[in-house]
């Protein structure tokens, strides 16, 4: 009896909270950072890793941030030996698979900021997922490191 008045709680809050709870229950954001730029800076990039724990696959349509005028998925690719960042339309996460935001590779473009962002402060950021669903991540405001091999402000943006 217990049991089954459990499954029917569970059963209920998960009709009343929509798709959120089933999103939030298979996709894990791991390590979500914010590279610091300097004051000026018209564009940012973030950078996390996603899990995705079922067995379907999911796909990241866009992302906002009410930090920046506007969030882009974009990756990074070399042609002739200059890296360019392509926009993405969408970013898809297999079933059982983990995608890497990554300095190199594909991540968040974080375009016009609307304060000045220093190392320490912390960025909301929703990803918007196909079926509608949101996923929401914190990420905090990180000095450059080594691993990125070249800096925005000398790549090519093509949208």
């Amino acid at each position: 009896m217990r049991n089954s008045l459990l499954s029917m709680v569970i059963a209920i809050l998960m009709s009343v909270a929509g798709n959120s709870i089933a999103a939030d229950a298979h996709l894990m954001i791991m390590d979500p950072w914010v590279r610091e730029a300097p004051p000026n800076a018209k564009m940012l990039a973030g950078y996390f890793t996603i899990m995705n724990h079922s067995g379907k696959s999911v796909e990241i349509v866009g992302a906002s941030s009410d930090k920046f005028e506007k969030v882009e998925l974009h990756k990074t690719v070399h042609e002739e030996g200059v890296a360019k960042m392509i926009a993405q339309p969408s970013v898809e996460v297999g079933k059982h698979a983990t995608v890497k935001f990554q300095p190199g590779g594909l991540h968040l473009m974080l375009i016009e900021p609307k304060t000045k962002l220093k190392a320490g402060d912390k960025v909301d950021i929703t990803l918007k997922l196909n079926k509608g669903d949101e996923l929401k991540m914190t990420a905090v405001v990180k000095k450059g490191g080594a691993k990125e091999e070249h800096s925005h402000e000398h790549m090519h943006h093509d949208h």
